[in-house]
């Protein structure tokens, strides 16, 4: 009986089979390994894992909603204030939602309730804090508003009683240089205690104690006084043009919306925020603590399931792992084989094309009953047909020429350029030269 053809197909169509195979019994290892603890997997899954991951997010989002807000407090306008907040908002709606997660997974009522309180305290705290935030702001602003208005109230000073220097007459008799002698001592009086009253304000604006801002107030209004002294001194004309600028000094010091409370109101706020984010951070501690306990039931649940589970891992694992080894020998082992009677064949076939068209005898393997044999027959029949005919060929040149030189007729071949290619020695004689001369030039018969 005949055995079928194996063909180069065929090899390596086995060969993909073969691999194939061993992954696919890999993959059946792998399949039975998972459905042994599918179902104890599923409920962890569903039941522990979910209320242990909302409780890890609640922990980290609330840790996260106390760490920025120290953003809140190092914010330096209104509009990054809101900004600030509006992130801040978000975190606590996560916040809200990963506690009724918990909720809705049946967990504790209790320890919904107490996270609950917790997170309600951090809430309420980071709104307050928002707010002292908000009038700090406000009272910043308009603090550095009225130390604008007090640089420009000085630089007005300043040119007034320039101005005023310029308006004096010169003066003609002792009596009016004595005149003129005092008004400007006044001017420089009135215009020394300004001074230091700005002074005072601007010391005041970068006061970081209550106390220091109204010891500022008290000699600010020991100033004010002597300058209203000077400012009644004055001549008529000089006290018109001092008596605005001083009314304004006293405006910014001592008016319903002065520099010493508006810094008061800062410091003020200043401590309340420091208090607001202690307690934010003391709140927010507790609630990570609640948190963590729960967090902690829950772990210690899931860590007395796992032993078991570890162990089907770990034979599953060394399954699959000698899975793996058979199936990489396999393949190296198909590797070997296609390439020994495959690739080496095809080599061989290639090196023996080479050689005969070079027309060098060699040795042709023509074994086996596949296309690589067929093709080996093939190039075997073409390379002893050529040859045969070659020779064949050379024979009949050979006559050829052997009748041509013994021919007594005059017998010449001639090239396209009119040069003589072939001549027998009767040609040559009718031509007057001799053979080797003839052969090659140019002659007209």
């Amino acid at each position: 009986m005949r055995l079928p053809r194996l063909g180069v197909a065929f090899r390596i169509l086995a060969g993909l089979t073969v691999i194939a195979g061993l992954t696919a019994a890999t993959g059946v290892v792998a399949v039975s390994l998972f459905a042994r603890f599918h179902q104890g997997f599923e409920q962890i899954a569903t039941a522990k894992v979910p209320g242990l991951v909302n409780a890890s997010q609640l922990a980290q989002q609330s840790g996260t909603l106390a760490a920025n807000a120290p953003a809140l407090v190092a914010v330096q306008s209104q509009s990054v204030r809101e900004s600030v907040m509006a992130r801040l908002s978000d975190q606590i709606a996560l916040l809200e939602d990963l506690v009724n997660r918990l909720r809705d997974r049946g967990t504790d009522l209790a320890d919904v309730a107490e996270l609950q309180r917790r997170k309600n305290e951090l809430v309420a705290n980071l709104m307050t804090l928002n707010t002292q935030v908000e009038g700090q702001l406000a009272a910043a602003a308009e603090t550095g508003g009225l130390v604008g208005r007090l640089m420009q109230l000085a630089e007005r000073i300043r040119s007034a009683e320039e101005s005023l220097r310029g308006k004096t007459p010169a003066p003609r008799t002792p009596r009016e240089w004595e005149e003129v002698q005092g008004t400007e001592r006044r001017i420089a009086l009135w215009t020394a205690e300004a001074r230091h009253a700005i002074v005072l304000m601007l010391a005041a604006s970068r006061a970081d104690h209550e106390a220091r801002v109204d010891r500022l107030r008290q000699d600010y209004r020991a100033a004010m006084d002597r300058a209203a002294e000077a400012v009644a001194a004055l001549p008529p004309g000089p006290a018109f043009d001092m008596e605005p600028l001083y009314r304004e000094l006293e405006a910014l010091g001592l008016g319903e919306h002065n520099l010493f409370n508006s810094r008061l109101t800062e410091i003020g706020l200043a401590r309340a925020i420091k208090g607001s984010i202690a307690r934010n951070q003391n709140v927010s501690d507790r609630l990570v603590g609640a948190v963590s306990d729960h967090f902690l039931s829950i772990e210690q649940d899931i860590a007395a399931r796992s032993g078991e589970f570890e162990r089907v891992i770990r034979d599953g694992k060394n399954a699959i792992l000698a899975m793996a080894v058979v199936s990489i020998l396999g393949a190296i082992g198909i590797f070997l084989y296609i390439h020994r009677n495959v690739v080496r064949r095809l080599r061989g076939l290639q090196t023996a094309m080479t050689a005969s068209a070079a027309g060098r005898s060699v040795a042709i393997p023509t074994h086996g009953q596949d296309e690589i044999a067929d093709m080996a027959r093939a190039l075997h029949y073409f390379v002893a047909t050529i040859r045969s005919r070659e020779h064949a060929l050379s024979d009949s040149e050979r006559r050829l020429r052997a009748i041509l030189e013994q021919s007594p007729v005059g017998v010449s071949i001639g090239r396209p350029d009119g040069s003589v290619a072939f001549a027998n020695a009767r040609a040559a004689e009718l031509a007057g030269l001799p053979l080797d001369a003839f052969v090659g030039r140019r002659h007209a018969l």
